[in-house]
């Protein structure tokens, strides 16, 4: 185990309302054949998730490993060396194990009890979902808040393996990596070959995302424009301009700066495997904080990631070449997803193109 690993696993603990029964760790691993993580969070904290995944995995090679959250983004986790299935949260009586002593759905309580340690990265105070999750009958179970304590701001990835540590599970450290299935690879190559991209090792390839699930992480669209315009005449290369549901307004202010035919080319909504194949053809890539910059990130794309609100302590993607930038100025300073009630935020705006286009060329 690294030292910057071990140095703040006490600072988990007082996060955590389950350390207490933990001194003993989890007993004989041969006694654990089912295992069940429950993590609901955005494309970017499911990514960030992956080396636990991958450690349980290889810490408890014998047992079948489930991970629950939002279906959609847990396709990433399904598959060799993460998750042997994935299911999703969003299931109908759910609800009731919040409630202090309350008639727990059958169907629930027969899946829950069928695993013999559940591992819930969920906030629980008066610890009501982890009593309700014993009553199933699973052997151990235990619930970790979701987010580091912000005394100590350690990068979430570190965060999450440092829960395991606590309980005896020997880990250590390493990016999420993402292996796009031979299907989205094929589909990768096909949207390649029907818009003429340049094979590899020619005319370069470049992705950028203009979005994020919130405005204020978004830098200026005028301002990506600008950047597409700056790779499209000093690379003579190709921009695929990405876009997911919540990105449709960034992009069009992008694409509006474009009015002829020399202009970025659109990848609109693509299933997230998809993406992730046609990320991993290009050779470099720029986007704000968002769940596809840790995607590309996670293909060991080279990354030049916009960090204004967000502590990138805590949430920068992890890859072999990512830079961050960040802009912007808080009065009062970060909680784990942004600025603390109170302060304000002067944004992304601050960021010159000049110092992106440079990053650009630093990863390159």
């Amino acid at each position: 185990m690294s030292s910057k690993l071990s140095s703040a696993i006490s600072s988990v603990e007082r996060s955590s309302n389950a350390f207490a029964s933990r001194k003993t760790g989890l007993g004989s691993k041969k006694d654990i054949r089912r295992i069940l993580v429950i993590r609901a969070g955005a494309l970017g904290d499911t990514i960030l998730m992956l080396p636990l995944l991958k450690a349980l995995r290889y810490a408890f090679p014998q047992a079948y490993l489930e991970a629950m959250g939002y279906a959609e983004r847990l396709q990433v986790a399904l598959g060799e060396p993460y998750a042997h299935q994935i299911s999703s949260i969003d299931r109908r009586g759910l609800e009731a194990f919040f409630v202090k002593d309350s008639a727990l759905p059958t169907d629930l309580v027969k899946f829950f009890g069928s695993f013999d340690l559940i591992l819930s990265y969920k906030r629980d105070p008066e610890g009501r979902w982890t009593e309700n999750l014993r009553k199933t009958g699973v052997r151990q179970a235990y619930t970790f808040n979701p987010f580091p304590p912000e005394e100590t701001p350690v990068h979430i990835t570190t965060y999450l393996l440092k829960t395991l540590a606590g309980l005896g599970v020997e880990v250590e450290e390493g990016a999420p990596k993402i292996y796009p299935p031979p299907w989205a690879r094929e589909e990768a190559e096909k949207f390649w070959k029907e818009n003429r991209l340049p094979a590899e090792g020619e005319r370069a390839v470049f992705a950028v995302h203009p979005g994020s699930g919130s405005l204020k992480k978004v830098w200026p669209p005028t301002k990506f424009a600008e950047v597409c315009r700056g790779i499209l005449e000093q690379y003579q290369g190709h921009v695929l301009l990405i876009s997911g549901p919540a990105d449709t307004e960034s992009v069009r202010k992008v694409l509006a700066f474009f009015p002829d035919k020399r202009s970025p080319l659109l990848v609109d909504n693509k299933p997230l495997l998809v993406l992730a194949a046609i990320l991993e053809r290009c050779r470099a890539y720029i986007g704000n904080d968002s769940g596809v910059t840790h995607l590309a990130a996670a293909v060991d794309l080279p990354v030049v990631a916009l960090f204004g609100p967000t502590d990138p302590r805590i949430w920068r993607p992890l890859g072999k070449k990512v830079k961050i930038l960040q802009a912007g100025t808080q009065a009062v300073g970060f909680n784990q997803t942004g600025p603390r009630p109170g302060s304000f935020y002067r944004g992304l705006e601050q960021l010159e193109v000049g110092t992106v286009m440079e990053a650009l060329r630093s990863i390159l």
